[in-house]
C-alpha cells in the first residue's frame, strides 16, 4: 500500500470509552428494554448506531447562480458513505505502515515469533487482539504480542478509527451491505482481521473488508434500511 495524502476532518474520533465504566442504576419506564451488561454498555459507548447521521455536517457547493460564490448546504447521504469509505481506506494505510514496522521490531526483539502466523483485531475490550492464525501459539507469546501490540498507540489508535467506520458503513452502506450486518464491540473480532487488511498489497483493499462483513456478521432484521439521501 502507498501513503495517500488524502487527509480529512471528517474521520470518526478514535476516543475509547474510560474503564471502568460507571455501573449507576438505571431509571428504565416499562417500555424500556432489560438493563444492559457491563460488556454491552461499554460496547455502545464505544458505538452507537446513530439516524442518519450525515445530517449533522454541512458541505461546500457552487452556487447555482453566482459559480463565483460558494454556498453550504446540508450533507447527503451520499457524500456522506463517500468520505466514510475515503476515511475507511486512510486508515488501512495507515495502519499498513505501523503494523509493518512492528512486525519488523519483533525480527529484531523476538526473532522466534517475527515468523510466526498471527494477525489482529480489536477485541470486545477496545483493546487490539492477536488473532492466532494457525492456533500454534502459547499463552505467553500471545501475552507477548499482545501486550507489544497495544503499546503502539498509532497503531491502536488507527484500528480503533476504522472499527468505527466499518460499523457506520455496515450500519449506512445500503448499497453494499442493505442495513441488515450487525456489526459493533461485541462481534467484531469475530468478524475483522485487520492484519489481513493492513497487509493487503492492494491500494484498495475495502473488498477484503466488505467480504468479511458478509461471510461473518450475523444479519440483524431489526435495523431499518436508510432511504433518505
Amino acid at each position: 500500500m502507498h501513503i495517500s495524502t488524502i487527509t480529512s476532518d471528517f474521520i470518526i474520533s478514535p476516543s475509547r470509552p474510560s474503564k471502568p465504566l460507571p455501573m449507576g442504576a438505571l431509571t428504565l419506564s416499562p417500555e424500556t428494554k432489560p438493563k444492559l451488561s457491563e460488556k454491552e454498555e461499554f460496547a455502545n459507548a464505544f458505538y452507537t448506531r446513530v439516524e442518519e447521521p450525515w445530517l449533522q455536517f454541512t458541505s461546500n457547493h457552487t452556487d447555482d447562480k453566482d459559480p463565483t460564490k460558494k454556498v453550504t448546504r446540508p450533507m447527503t447521504k451520499e457524500l456522506y458513505i463517500e468520505h466514510l469509505n475515503v476515511d475507511a481506506l486512510l486508515m488501512s494505510e495507515l495502519q499498513s505502515c505501523f503494523y509493518q514496522k512492528f512486525r519488523a521490531e519483533l525480527i529484531e526483539l523476538r526473532p522466534d515469533l517475527a515468523g510466526k502466523n498471527f494477525s489482529y483485531t480489536i477485541g470486545d475490550d477496545a483493546e487490539l487482539k492477536i488473532i492466532d492464525l494457525d492456533d500454534k501459539l502459547g499463552t505467553n507469546e500471545i501475552k507477548y504480542l499482545s501486550d507489544a501490540i497495544n503499546e503502539k498507540t498509532p497503531l491502536k489508535d488507527c484500528a480503533i478509527t476504522h472499527a468505527k467506520i466499518l460499523m457506520t458503513l455496515a450500519d449506512h452502506d445500503t448499497d453494499t451491505f442493505k442495513g441488515t450486518y450487525k456489526l459493533d464491540l461485541l462481534n467484531f473480532q469475530n468478524i475483522i482481521d485487520l492484519g489481513k487488511i493492513a497487509l493487503c498489497k492492494k491500494d484498495d483493499p475495502s473488498e477484503i473488508w466488505i467480504n468479511q462483513i458478509k461471510e461473518k456478521a450475523e444479519k440483524n432484521p431489526t435495523h431499518l434500511i436508510d432511504t433518505k439521501a
